[in-house]
Formats: structure tokens, sequence, C-alpha cells
């Protein structure tokens, strides 16, 4: 390394100053882990209804939607685990443990694998869905369970990769201390900077907008084309089109609240704008980044015709089964 190497990270928080700051960032540090406790609930309510429902299970979309919630529950599990890390660092880092916990947690690398693995997976669900809608005869002929399977088994690897291609060879532990992210010069700081943005935020950003205004447009064109002799099962499609475009719709709208304000706000930083690195309105739109993760079992789930109907189904009484009961409340809305 040079000697004019710079400190910089994608996802770190700069470290509080011992005395007037500790105090905030604990409370942060706190905020963040029960905010993965919620995280953890939500996710493994989700998988628990799309897992253990046979009707549910042998629908297409399910398969993606399982995938979803399963790296937002990892993602939750490491949150916590990270942030209570956070409260009680070592205060030298003189072992191999020591080293792995500067690298898995001080530089926060499993946290933001899972949360871009889980950006990643929502592109999936995106692409399933805008073939579904826009190219239907495309999608019933090329979409299979082993191919969605396949590809976000992709999205893991890509997720887990990215990150530690931009992660491992700039931490490392020396003399008791951990280094984080210091890189060469700012060229490549920069070059990074540019390049984690556009990967995490920006093309999935936009491909979401994209995706899901031509989804709508589609669908009012399909709507306004129906006539009076058209059979049942064309205007139940028109109907699960609509009811697809209000759950995509609410996942685009939290994926920008959640992410643009943190990613912004550290690209202006990162291209020389004097802005303040690692202070509240940083924690803030950090924390933004967190929720995103946290929130997605209840846009995916209790928005969700099917899982709510699934969840209802579990404490069926009388002489309805579950497998009735999701077939009833899904029957206009064919997820």
């Amino acid at each position: 390394m040079s000697t004019d190497a710079v400190t910089w990270s994608p996802h770190e928080t700069l470290a509080p100053d011992p005395e007037s700051k500790r105090l905030d960032f604990f409370y942060f540090y706190l905020a963040v882990a029960l905010l993965g406790v919620v995280g953890m609930v939500g996710n493994s309510i989700v998988l628990w209804l799309l897992t253990s429902s046979k009707e549910l299970r042998k629908r297409l979309t399910t398969t993606l939607l399982i995938n979803q919630s399963a790296i937002d529950l990892v993602s939750s599990v490491v949150l916590s685990a990270t942030y209570v890390y956070a409260m009680y660092p070592p205060a030298t880092y003189t072992t191999w443990l020591d080293s792995v916990g500067c690298m898995l947690f001080d530089a926060k690398l499993l946290v933001f694998c899972t949360l871009n693995t889980s950006t990643f997976c929502l592109v999936l669900i995106t692409l399933e869905r805008f073939l579904m809608i826009v190219y239907p005869v495309q999608h019933r002929v090329w979409m299979a369970k082993w191919k969605l399977a396949a590809m976000a088994t992709a999205a893991w690897i890509w997720g887990f990769f990215g990150n530690a291609a931009i992660t491992i060879p700039f931490v490392w532990t020396e003399d008791g201390v951990c280094h984080l992210f210091i890189w060469p010069d700012k060229l490549l700081q920069g070059l990074f900077a540019v390049m984690y943005y556009a990967c995490v935020f920006l093309i999935p950003g936009i491909f979401f907008v994209y995706a899901y205004i031509r989804m709508h447009w589609i669908i009012r064109k399909r709507r306004h084309s129906v006539h009076p002799n058209m059979n049942v099962n064309e205007n139940r499609l028109s109907a699960s089109q609509i009811h697809l475009t209000k759950i995509c719709l609410m996942v685009t709208m939290a994926f920008i609240i959640c992410w643009m304000p943190n990613q912004t706000y550290f690209m202006l930083f990162q291209i020389g704008h004097d802005l303040e690195y690692g202070g509240m309105f940083w924690l803030v739109t950090q924390y933004l980044c967190f929720i995103n993760s946290c929130i997605n079992p209840f846009i995916y789930a209790f928005k969700h015709v099917g899982i709510r109907a699934a969840f209802k189904g579990k404490f069926a009484t009388g002489n309805k089964t579950e497998v009735q009961v999701i077939k009833t409340a899904t029957r206009n809305t064919a997820l």
C-alpha cells in the first residue's frame, strides 16, 4: 500500500469517537439488532407457510418467493449477530478468530453479502413476473422450477462473490488492529464506488422501474380490450395481472425508498462532495437499507392473497381444509 492510502468502505459505518459518540452508536447497533429479530420472525413465518402448503408449493412463482424469504431470513440473522458483535468488539485482534471477526463482522462482509443477494433475488422475481405478464407464451414454454432454482443459486453466488471481491483484499489485522478498507489510491477508490453503486442499486432500480411500468401498460391495454363475450379464464387472467402488478409496485417503491438515500449519499461522498460520512444522517440512511430486507415478508406474504389464505388455512375450522381455503381465496387471482 502507498503512503497516501485511503480508508473507504461501500457500507462500513465509521468508528465512533470513544468519548462523544459511543452511546449514540451503541443505541444504533441495538436498534439494528432488534430490527434483525423482527426480520427473523417475519421471514420464518413466510418460509413456514410457503414450504408447508402443498397448494402454494406447486406454483412456479413460489420457488422464487421461498428463495427470497430464505435470503432475507439469513440476512436478518446476520444483521443481529453483526451488530451485537459491534456493541462488544474485541479490544485487540491477536488470534485468527479475531481476524475472522474483523473480516466478517467489523467489515460487515456478511451483512452486505446477504443484502445484495436479496436485491439480486428480487431482480429474478421481477424478471419472472415480467415474462409472465408481457411475454406469457414464452413464459409458459421456457420457465421451469429447475431453471428458477439455478438462477436463484447464481444470485446467491454473485451476491457473495461481488462483496467478497471488494472486501477481502482490503481488510486485514496487523499489530492487534483491524484495518478496514485501505485502498492504494483515490482513483481505484472512486472506480469501485461507481461500480458498486451501479451493480447494487442503479441497474436493478432502472430495471424495476422499466419492468413495472411496462407491465402496468400491458395490463391496462388488455383490460380495455376485454369484451362482454370473453370467457371467465380471460377475465381471471386480467385480475391476476392486476394483483401481481400491485405487489410489484409496492416492492419497487420499498426498494427505491430504502436504498436510494444511502446509495446516493455514499456516491456523492465518494466523488468528492463535502459530506459527513458516519454522522447521524448516514446512520438513518443505513438503517433504511436494513429495513428493506425486514419488510419483504409484509409485502410478499401479507399482501399476497395465497399466503394470507395459507395462514388462515392453518387455523381453519369446520369441514374446510387448508387447500380449500387457499383455492377459495385465490379463485380470482391465479397467483
